[in-house]
């Protein structure tokens, strides 16, 4: 099975995950074209990238790198339908038409590419700037499309999204709680699917910690939304009931400057290390010896977080703030470790550190419930068997 996927750029260093998922599918028989609205030249943490691009299990189309024809003027009723339908939304997302003008070009490219190849289905790995070339595609072509839809693109999606979202022959999301959102802020899809999106398991099981030293974790962008200043102030609270902690502040963001400036005014320098943006496998190496992950996010766009999967794997208990469907993430077992401040957060970690058997216990039920429900293998699995039921759809295969 051949798929072409549409994404805003890559790889993107910050979104690992992606491919992870993309080496699953070619595990279970994909053949994958990644078409880039945006070349950056980001670089793959992962260290899988490039053995699937040397066996030809997935290529990078773009008009620079085996893309084809080079992009042409925008000409013919595709071009304008594409602006007509772009500039309607105006209205409800200015900075995304924008954005998708500026694309516009490239958007007609790719869909010039894909008419000329014979896909079996075309994705969008995304959907708020994606969506414009796979809507090109469903309303001008015969090849199925897929859309997914998760969390920037449900806070802010763009102008094509919304006549995707119900066009689509399928729409795939990775959480139970987005069924709500999708609908009241989009309409009714003709088909919705939540397939979770897994993680790669580590090598190895849990090992045990230093049960001396409390080593804690911040893993994320240093931007307000996400919360680094409350990890930080939970370490000071924590020192001030006399429980010496250790933080590492794994990211890098416009934040960054401040939140070192914050470390050194607390104090806390000999405590917090802020080394900027971790490649993949160092961060796990520092979640394979940290007790707890702090995730103190307010970053209305976070649905199941992905570190927060990769640390539960590792034998690293979260305490995090709220966010859309942690239930579905943690279970039931994990709800006293949902704290709403950086004084709660410290009170959880105090109360679970200084009972180690309980952390203990609720250490290995994350492990469990990850292994469970968030493995890779399985997603891409879900995902490639319902690409399948697609193809082979009568209404595909006219």
């Amino acid at each position: 099975m051949r798929i072409a996927i549409l994404t805003v750029s890559f790889p993107v260093p910050s979104e690992t995950f992606a491919i992870t998922e993309l080496d699953a599918l070619c595990s279970e028989g994909v053949s994958i074209d990644v078409f880039p609205l945006v070349e950056r030249n980001g670089v793959d943490l992962t260290g899988l990238l490039q053995p699937l691009l040397d066996s030809g299990k997935v290529k990078i189309r773009t008009p620079r790198q085996g893309g084809g024809s080079s992009p042409g003027q925008p000409t013919g009723f595709s071009a304008l339908w594409l602006l007509l339908q772009t500039l309607t939304a105006t209205w409800r997302c200015p900075l995304q038409v924008a954005k998708s003008l500026v694309l516009l070009r490239r958007s007609l490219w790719i869909h010039q590419q894909i008419q000329q190849e014979r896909y079996d289905l075309v994705h969008c790995f995304w959907g708020h700037l994606p969506a414009a070339a796979g809507a090109l595609v469903k309303r001008f072509s015969a090849i199925p499309v897929t859309l997914f839809l998760g969390s920037y693109d449900l806070e802010a999606p763009g102008p094509l999204t919304r006549w995707l979202h119900r066009h689509a022959d399928c729409v795939v999301t990775h959480a139970e709680v987005n069924r709500a959102q999708l609908h009241d802020r989009l309409g009714q899809a003709s088909r919705l699917q939540v397939i979770h999106r897994g993680i790669r398991l580590p090598e190895a099981p849990p090992q045990a910690r230093d049960p001396e030293r409390l080593q804690l974790v911040f893993a994320g962008r240093l931007i307000s939304s996400k919360g680094a200043a409350d990890a930080v102030e939970t370490v000071r609270l924590l020192h001030d009931k006399g429980q010496p902690a250790r933080l590492l502040l794994a990211g890098d963001g416009p934040e960054a400057e401040s939140i070192r400036e914050y470390v050194a005014t607390a104090g806390l320098n000999e405590w917090v290390r802020v080394p900027g943006f971790l490649a993949q496998n160092d961060l796990f190496s520092q979640l394979e010896q940290a007790h707890f992950l702090l995730l103190p996010s307010r970053d209305p766009g976070e649905r199941l977080p992905n570190v927060v999967k990769e640390a539960m794997a590792r034998g690293v208990v979260p305490v995090l703030y709220p966010s859309p469907g942690l239930p579905e993430l943690l279970g039931p077992d994990f709800e006293t470790l949902v704290v709403d401040s950086p004084t709660t957060m410290a009170q959880v970690v105090l109360a679970t550190w200084q009972h180690p058997e309980r952390h203990k216990a609720m250490a290995h039920r994350g492990h469990e419930r990850v292994v469970r429900n968030f493995q890779v293998t399985d997603s891409a699995e879900r995902l490639a068997t319902l690409w399948r039921s697609i193809v082979q759809e009568p209404s595909a295969r006219a």
